[in-house]
């Protein structure tokens, strides 16, 4: 369970910013700091040029445990506040709602530590710097501290450094933007020109992804290790019947499966684990994963019949039934990762409240099998770095699939499930009655896509009706709240709608609906779908080129237009929208969907040939244009090159940075060598 309250909503002491009449939770947060924020609009780029101060955009979202750090540390000093206030235009953004911004200013993130480190790295909460008039971004970082650590400056001298060079060394600084721009722009919307598509692109890939595999304990590369459900996609698609490849996507669901990442009482994954060994997660829980990892397991029940992966996937989705639905069964966005400033707060044990719990359920005889089952007779395994002198703890993992853990204690693999689903159903009646952590509940249209089509899925694979069900209310709910006057908009809370959606809203959704009617047959929602992928052929298609971009034309608040190819966390809304059109001209026979299809493709082909493992949704799309149309492939095949010549990088940034790690994974903080 959670609540729905946003967890800090602020110093109550401080009246209200202008956050105050957002709908984001995350906005609304920080709408009682005493930093004089702003949501990020034209008026708030309009006032930074009229006070010709640089604007800081920090983004972050409300579930992100280190954006609730910095706003402890730094948003809510009233002496950090008030020199920000003065020399800065401070902005706040919620990633969720504005992927376009954070894509753009997460790309300036990596290519400024590329640039200053030699390696590029990123992570929220993010904070770039801006020139007013151009919006390109002189510095850019990730979490920062209060006070100056491990040789890190603290964010106050960071803010006094960056006031002195925008006063002193302007010129400096704008050189500095205007070449960060440029690589952004470079990045995010290059030109479409065209290379080969050839099928090797597909063997280099999965080549490349067997060798990053991780033969021990599953997933691609060490820790953090994140579920990545796009490349197991990616694998099922082009390579589920190689035994090798097989091999591989099981071994990586077996242990994410067992491991801490997967809620083993509760049900669902956490974010990612902060370990090689998927034990300790990051104790978020995104709805865009679960959705992911619920068409994955439902595929491999299917291809499989591997009765362990139904048992997860039946819990990852009674999970969202049970703690993200709306009543009009829309689905929530995310559960945070803290409770009472402890990551982890609500979700760890140590073993005498393994035991209480037991015993309140008249179950303590079966303590000493729950403590050995969940490995809290080895010790702990988890100590929360933050608050060293909070007592150890456990989050509870499984050393292997039941069925084997079973087999080494002479049960049956019946009687094992048996008793761990008693003990289970304790230790959950034991946790809801614990502090709960605080619920995003904003409903993301893009989101509840990815939710719909992991029930659809699951429901047709599991010839289950209850999670055809919860697909059918997810997509009515969505389509009756988000669908108005002819516009998609990207999410409602409460009442209260945002802006328009963009292209992956448009092309997630209908990729959630198409699996609804590939799982139930009714042509409803075929018809839904092909509305959705028009209407977002209006908005986001530029009929010069046949690309579709992520944002509608004429958007004045960004620096660059972005065509953002690559899958994420989040599988890109070309790559999605490649595979949408695919689908439309298979169930519908409308060539012209090929015809977009293909055309896209061509145009997006220099992206995709020099670097295949990123946009891999892009290579499935291709995979199945040769399938429906092998004439269309063997012509993208068969393209000559034209490729765009390299920009160059200039001479050393007139701000000198060198770069020292941070402590959390994936970010790096600057140290900043700016003359007084």
């Amino acid at each position: 369970m959670t609540t729905n309250e946003p967890p800090g909503d602020g110093d109550e002491a401080h009246p209200p910013n202008r956050l105050a009449g957002e709908s984001s939770p995350y906005l609304l947060q920080h709408a009682r700091n005493p930093v004089d924020w702003w949501p990020w609009s034209s008026e708030a780029i309009a006032e930074a040029r009229r006070r010709d101060v640089p604007i800081l955009v920090s983004i972050g979202y409300s579930t992100c445990y280190w954006c609730h750090v910095m706003e402890r540390e730094s948003f809510e000093d009233a002496e950090v506040a008030a020199f920000l206030n003065e020399n800065f235009l401070p902005i706040k953004v919620d990633r969720e709602q504005r992927p376009d911004v954070d894509d753009i200013y997460m790309t300036a993130c990596q290519i400024y530590t590329q640039l200053t480190e030699g390696r590029p790295s990123g992570g929220w909460p993010l904070n770039a710097f801006l020139d007013p008039n151009s919006l390109e971004p002189f510095v850019v970082g990730t979490y920062f501290p209060r006070e100056s650590m491990q040789g890190r400056p603290s964010f106050q001298d960071l803010l006094s450094s960056l006031s002195f060079a925008w006063r002193d060394r302007r010129t400096e600084v704008e050189a500095q933007a205007n070449r960060i721009g440029a690589l952004i722009r470079t990045q995010l919307d290059a030109e479409a020109t065209t290379a080969p598509l050839t099928r090797s692109l597909v063997e280099d890939a999965v080549a490349a992804l067997l060798r990053y595999h991780d033969d021990a304990e599953g997933g691609f590369g060490g820790a953090p290790k994140f579920p990545q459900p796009v490349y197991l996609e990616f694998l099922f698609g082009v390579g589920g019947d190689r035994p090798d490849v097989a091999a591989v996507v099981r071994r990586t669901l077996d242990r994410m499966a067992v491991g801490g990442i997967h809620d083993q009482v509760a049900g669902g994954f956490h974010r990612y684990a902060v370990d090689g060994s998927w034990t300790v997660p990051h104790f978020e829980k995104m709805l865009y994963d679960n959705g992911q990892l619920a068409s994955t397991y439902a595929t491999s029940v299917a291809r499989t019949g591997d009765g362990y992966h139904e048992s997860v996937l039946r819990d990852l989705l009674d999970y969202v039934l049970r703690e993200m639905t709306e009543p009009d069964g829309a689905f929530r966005s995310a559960q945070d990762a803290e409770v009472d400033a402890r990551e982890g707060g609500s979700h760890v044990w140590r073993p005498e409240e393994v035991a209480a719990a037991l015993e309140a359920a008249d179950l303590g005889n079966e303590t000493s099998f729950a403590l050995e089952v969940y490995g809290l007779d080895d010790g702990p395994n988890f100590q929360d770095p933050h608050h060293p002198g909070d007592e150890p703890a456990n989050v509870l993992r499984l050393r292997d699939r039941p069925e084997v853990v079973a087999a080494s204690s002479d049960a049956s693999s019946e009687a094992f499930e048996r008793r761990l689903r008693a003990i289970d159903a304790a230790l959950l009646a034991a946790r809801d009655a614990r502090p709960q952590p605080g619920m995003d509940d904003k409903i993301l249209a893009s989101w509840n896509g990815m939710m719909i089509r992991g029930f659809a899925d699951a429901g047709r694979v599991l010839e289950d009706p209850r999670y055809l069900q919860a697909a059918r209310r997810a997509a009515d709910a969505v389509l009756e709240r988000l669908l108005t006057g002819g516009v998609l908009h990207r999410s409602i809370r409460g009442e209260v709608l945002s802006g328009p959606g963009f292209l992956d809203d448009h092309a997630l959704m209908a990729e959630g609906l198409l699996a609804l009617h590939e799982a139930t047959g009714e042509v409803r929602w075929l018809d839904a779908a092909s509305d959705l992928i028009a209407l977002a052929r209006t908005r986001f298609r530029d009929a010069d080129t046949g690309r579709w971009f992520d944002t509608r034309s004429g958007q004045a608040d960004l620096l660059v237009r972005s065509c953002r190819l690559d899958d994420g966390a989040v599988p890109s809304g070309s790559g999605t929208t490649m595979q949408v059109l695919a689908t439309l001209a298979e169930r519908t026979g409308d060539r012209s969907h090929l015809d977009d299809l293909q055309a896209f493709l061509r145009a997006s082909s220099s992206q995709i040939a020099s670097n295949p493992l990123g946009p891999l949704r892009a290579l499935l799309a291709l995979e199945r244009l040769r399938g429906l149309d092998p004439a269309r492939a063997d012509a993208l095949a068969a393209a000559a090159s034209e490729r765009p010549s390299a920009i160059h990088d200039g001479e050393a940034d007139p701000v000198q940075v060198s770069i020292e790690p941070a402590d959390v994974p994936g970010t790096a903080t600057l140290r900043l060598r700016i003359p007084e």
